[in-house]
């Protein structure tokens, strides 16, 4: 740490500041890696807020007259007559502006001691910044409790990676809503300290018998998030400025007078365009679990768990045109099965009442019932509705993978076909012509039109895990407590996967790094 650090919270608006400080270019990106300020010091910069860098009073002896200290006029009008714009301030101010407010990050430099470190300035003004090219992409499956976790492990080791500087959009549905929210805001360390507090009924809270037809849990991850990490407009407005773009994928089950054959059903909402509110709405309603809990209304459109439609969403990022690589996480969910000695306990406990017609012929239905999970069959007809739910987020899942897949294997089989016609037809022309021929077929291949890009390959490290012997339960139907224990060993698990597929996938770092050298 630069000595005499001071962090200095202002309360006030950014009109109000000086001159100089107001005059200073805004930047989009945070301050990063200059070799005169340690990382210490950049690290609160993380905060996804407004960041300015003014170099403020000039040497005395730059300046035709006195200063006084505080008079920032002076400053200002000493540097329009006489400070180039290379001269070397003895003190530099990072402001980061947020709506309610300023934190000023100063580093004085002690009497005596000279000028401040070099800094290095672009041209045209006095802010000092190295540019950072986001070009990555990373994509977040839905997966209850047991995909937070994993997706927080995957995300701690990302963040580790030089490619984590470069990541410059997160997309995610459902649990991946919710992790993506976090790592777009880079709040990692309150996310894991968050999920180590959270319990079964601050997500969904079981309802009464007779509350059934409100949904079977009331829906308490709104409060529970708001009460420890912020509320909608809060989480919006910090997502809204933060250098990484959040798109969030839910279902539309509002009802549709007209019909279009056209429709998805799917909502996608972007912090770059959604308001504050809306975009906070829009992540409560992706992990909103329709087996458990009502649909939430949103800017007047009825929306629920973005899995029915798009669980993983791969293909939103691969369609970006300014997306280079990507790293995706997608849980592979396993499910226990039919607890057979429930219904048999509960058959035991209607025993006694057999001689009430309506309980003996609700005896022989769990008769039934039991007879129909020993043939691996659903118990009951609310089992099939839940057995489809998982089979339509499944499938969804696996075509998403495929259609990456697909489409990368074809990129490569054009490039090839590309590279095999064009050499075939110039060894067959006159030598005269093939500068002609050359330019006749890269246009030809130039102009093809496909349901893809087929201009580019997308480096991708897709990591897939379950939760294993250490799942908590994700039905939500016992009212046991999720051990820490079992929360640690799933994150761990991510982060080794992680770890083992960055590995395995050097091409995501390298264009990196050839690029940053």
């Amino acid at each position: 740490m630069l000595p005499g650090l001071l962090l200095l919270p202002v309360h006030r608006a950014a009109r109000r500041l000086p001159r100089v400080v107001r005059g200073a270019r805004p930047e989009a990106r945070r301050v990063l890696d200059d070799v005169g300020v340690p990382a210490d010091l950049l690290r609160p910069l993380r905060v996804p807020q407004e960041v300015r860098v003014v170099a403020l009073l000039p040497d005395e002896h730059e300046m035709r007259g006195g200063h006084v200290v505080g008079d920032e006029g002076t400053a200002l009008r000493g540097t329009r007559e006489r400070v180039g714009l290379h001269t070397e301030p003895p003190a530099v101010v990072v402001l980061v502006v947020s709506p309610a407010v300023l934190v000023e990050l100063e580093l004085e430099i002690a009497e005596g001691r000279g000028a401040a470190p070099k800094l290095r300035f672009h041209g045209g003004h006095n802010s000092r910044v190295d540019e950072v090219h986001r070009d990555v992409a990373l994509v977040l499956s839905g997966g209850g409790i047991n995909g937070v976790l994993l997706e927080l492990g995957f995300l701690k080791r990302l963040r580790e990676a030089p490619l984590w500087d470069r990541v410059g959009w997160v997309y995610g549905t459902s649990a991946g809503a919710l992790s993506g929210t976090m790592a777009a805001l880079d709040r990692l360390d309150d996310f894991e300290e968050f999920v180590f507090a959270l319990q079964p009924t601050d997500v969904f809270r079981p309802r009464r018998v007779w509350q059934f037809p409100g949904g079977l849990h009331d829906y308490t991850l709104p409060a529970t998030i708001a009460e420890r990490l912020g509320g909608d407009l809060e989480l919006g407005s910090a997502l809204m400025s933060s250098p990484i773009e959040l798109v969030v994928f839910a279902t539309d089950v509002s009802i549709h007078e007209s019909v279009e054959s056209s429709r998805s059903y799917e909502l996608a909402y972007s912090s770059r365009s959604a308001a504050p509110e809306t975009m906070g709405r829009a992540i409560l309603a992706s992990a909103a679990v329709s087996g458990l809990v009502l649909p939430m209304s949103i800017d007047g459109v009825i929306a629920t768990d973005g899995g029915w439609v798009r669980n993983f969403p791969l293909d939103h990022a691969y369609r970006n045109p300014e997306v280079a690589a990507i790293a995706a996480f997608r849980y592979v969910a396993s499910y226990p099965p039919t607890d057979l000695a429930f219904l048999e306990r509960m058959r035991e406990r209607l025993e006694r009442f057999r001689a009430v017609p309506p309980v003996r012929t609700l005896l022989a239905e769990l008769k039934l019932a039991e007879e129909r999970v020993e043939r691996g069959e659903p118990a009951h007809y609310g089992e099939l509705v839940v057995r489809l739910m998982r089979v339509a987020v499944a499938r969804n899942t696996v075509l998403e993978e495929q259609l990456a897949e697909d489409r990368e294997t074809s990129v490569a089989e054009l490039q090839r076909l590309r590279e095999d016609v064009i050499s075939t037809a110039l060894s067959a022309a006159p030598r005269r012509h093939r500068e002609r021929l050359r330019a006749e077929l890269d246009e030809i291949f130039a102009s093809a039109r496909f349901p893809f890009r087929h201009d580019r390959h997308v480096p991708m490290l897709i990591v897939r895990a379950t939760s294993g012997d250490d799942g908590l339960d994700p039905t939500f139907r016992g009212e046991e407590p999720w051990p820490d224990v079992r929360k640690q060993a799933l994150i761990e698990r991510g982060y080794r996967l992680a770890q083992a597929g960055l590995d395995s996938t050097p091409e995501l770092v390298e264009p990196i790094a050839s690029r940053r050298a």
